[in-house]
């Protein structure tokens, strides 16, 4: 874990969401046997969810937004605005919506290396659809690797809403845990093509790609600064 005398306390994430009395967190955890950097690339690149999680938060929309990226001294922050879309099952559910309801859904991720990753979520109905509520969550994820081929990967959902239905919490670690349970069928494939490879690089990169690839070269660029001992 290196040196407890060149701990800087200030470089702990920020995960008060956990402890907040004005958020409630579904918790989770899974053994991912993969190399923690892919788990990195699929947060930061979320168009993925168009194709691999139908079942709950996957829609078109994600895939066909353009992203903003920054990138900060320790952070890389991608943004995806999604206006006047449709809500997927998952935000149907926590939103009271309709399928056929028009909403403004967005996904803001802030990535601090090596294993951390925050995004803001949520959609607001473009109507005033009776019963519907503003969501609004983030999804925090922690990245531990294990070894070179093996993550722990600690997740949490914390929402300001409908703060007094244990349904919902529950709901929301059933289903959250259900859409990581997809991305661990995908990472591990991805694991496994890789073989014994101890730092997976790109062969090949598209558009999508541009998360991803500035949190690799901050990663890259952290680990190097490290190891010279900067």
């Amino acid at each position: 874990m290196g040196d407890p005398e060149r701990a800087d306390a200030a470089l702990v994430p920020d995960v008060h969401w956990l402890d907040d009395p004005a958020w409630v967190a579904s918790e989770g955890y899974h053994r991912i046997e993969a190399n923690y950097r892919l788990l990195n690339d699929n947060l930061l690149d979320l168009s993925h969810e168009t194709y691999v999680h139908t079942r709950t938060i996957g829609h078109e929309a994600v895939a066909e937004s353009p992203v903003a990226i920054k990138v900060g001294e320790r952070t890389v922050r991608i943004d995806k605005e999604m206006p006047g879309c449709t809500p997927p099952p998952f935000y149907q559910f926590l939103g009271r919506l309709k399928a056929t309801d028009r909403i403004d859904r967005w996904q803001r991720t802030v990535y601090e290396p090596p294993g951390f990753i925050v995004i803001d979520v949520g959609v607001q109905a473009l109507a005033d659809v009776p019963g519907s509520n503003r969501v609004e969550g983030r999804v925090i994820n922690l990245m531990t690797p294990e070894s070179a081929s093996t993550t722990h990967y600690f997740w949490a959902f914390a929402r300001n809403f409908r703060l007094d239905e244990p349904g919902v919490t529950e709901f929301l670690r059933a289903n959250v845990g259900r859409t990581f349970d997809e991305d661990k069928d995908m990472l591990e494939g991805q694991q496994r093509n890789l073989g014994g490879v101890a730092e997976p690089v790109f062969q090949l990169t598209v558009k999508a790609d541009a998360g991803p690839t500035q949190g690799r070269r901050l990663l890259a660029s952290l680990i190097e600064a490290e190891t010279r001992g900067g």
